[in-house]
């Protein structure tokens, strides 16, 4: 877009936003993606309840390597006919490295002379040999599932700021264009023979359209005061716009990160390495699980040993069941990678589409633009009416709404590629929102 075309946009545009407040006839709050997003981090329930479940989750596996203690309870208790005395038990189990673990019990006897305790400790520790070790699961980690729960929160909160931002426009030039036909209407009626049946119509039309973009409005103002957890009721005026974002993607490029961010493809990945292991396993130990192990308790007396055990289960059959899997697990692997391909290339053929459809209304706003000045100078030689002026100036606003909201889409699926690729939106935020 040259420079004067683009002063042209801005003069028009100061005009633009004092004609749409008039139009607007509510009290609406501006609200900028930024302060959407930051409110959406601070309230939303989904958001909160997320991270309720990521603290407790992160309780839970430092449990796991603290002792586990059991308390059991015996007040009562009839033994062929004699009742016996209470009594009662404490158990510990601490989980060491390596396979070790610590038992210990507490045994309570309460009887005629008082409460008696006696104590019961060892040290126990198994090794497998053979063993095929900790195989991937293709879970997300911790910090990945919280880097996805960000990402989706930001595009939830930009996706319901556009959506509104694009209804808001389009009512706003649906009303503009129904002032137009009242005046049109109120011209025809003062001119004798005038066939006012087709204006009639459209002004009808235009009023069923009307009153459904004000119902769709009322859902998306709704909708967005409830994702911020605000009262029902607030209206929003939201301010969206991208930087320049031209920039081109190929798929040889960021093909790595969207196969490593893709669950489907991980959990296909981390199947088919299992699948490998327990066959290689059972190639290398024919059966045979071979396991030593030994303790020692807390009167020094220790034992140790060593066990092998295989089950009594025709060895060919076991092989082929592990060689079917392991082909199944390719199987699913091959379609795991031609889907997430594919997931991949539709990405970027959003992002390619929205870029060719922002450049031709870029295009389209710079024709109108033309015809504009052109009906401007129409008008003050006397060519046109004011009423044929004010039809270019709607068809330069609706133009002007088409450029704004591909720009939209196209921030939108730029960012959506960008989290489809594991990386944090809240890092770009800054470089690509104005």
């Amino acid at each position: 877009m040259t420079n004067r075309t683009k002063r042209l946009v801005v003069a028009f545009l100061c005009c633009l936003m004092l004609s749409t407040a008039v139009f607007a006839g509510e009290d609406r709050r501006v609200i900028t993606p930024l302060e959407a997003i930051g409110l959406a981090f601070e309230r939303n329930l989904e958001h909160s309840f997320f991270l309720w479940e990521q603290s407790l989750a992160a309780k839970r596996e430092a449990l796991v390597k603290k002792p586990v203690i059991a308390v059991t309870a015996e007040p009562i208790k009839i033994d062929n006919g004699r009742l016996q005395e209470p009594s009662g038990s404490l158990t510990f189990k601490l989980p060491l490295d390596s396979g070790a673990a610590l038992d210990g019990t507490l045994n309570l006897r309460l009887d005629q002379t008082g409460l008696t305790t006696s104590a019961k400790g060892d040290l126990s520790l198994e090794y497998q040999f053979f063993a095929t070790g900790e195989l991937p699961t293709g879970e997300l980690s911790a910090e990945e599932m919280q880097l996805r729960q960000e990402n989706n929160l930001i595009l939830q909160a930009l996706d319901l700021l556009i959506r509104l931002r694009q209804a808001l426009d389009q009512k706003s030039l649906t009303e503009q264009e129904h002032g137009l036909l009242e005046r049109t209407f109120q011209a025809a009626m003062q001119t004798p023979g005038y066939d006012t049946e087709p204006i009639i119509k459209d002004l009808k039309g235009s009023e069923e359209r009307l009153a459904q973009q004000q119902s769709e409005l009322a859902e998306l103002q709704l909708e967005l005061a409830r994702f911020l957890d605000e009262p029902d009721g607030t209206a929003y005026d939201p301010l969206v716009e991208f930087s320049d974002l031209n920039a081109s993607f190929q798929a040889d490029k960021l093909r790595q990160e969207w196969f490593s961010a893709s669950t489907a493809w991980r959990k296909a990945e981390a199947d088919l390495k299992k699948a490998q292991a327990e066959l290689e396993y059972e190639q290398k130990t024919m059966g045979w699980q071979v396991a030593a192990s030994g303790g020692i308790d807390q009167d020094l007396k220790w034992d140790v040993g060593l066990t092998a055990s295989k089950t009594l289960y025709p060895r060919s059959v076991v092989l082929e069941e592990l060689e079917l899997a392991l082909a199944r697990a390719e199987r699913a692997f091959e379609t795991a990678e031609i889907e997430v391909s594919k997931s991949l290339q539709a990405a970027l053929k959003k992002v390619s589409s929205a870029q060719s459809q922002l450049l031709a209304s870029q295009e389209k706003l710079e024709e109108m633009l033309e015809k504009w000045e052109l009906s401007q100078r129409q008008l003050a030689a006397g060519l046109i009416t004011e009423l044929q002026l004010e039809e270019v100036r709607l068809a330069l606003l609706e133009a002007e709404y088409a450029r704004s909201h591909r720009e939209l889409d196209l921030g939108i699926a730029v960012l959506e590629l960008l989290s489809g690729c594991g990386r944090p939106l809240a890092a770009v935020l800054l470089e690509v929102l104005e």
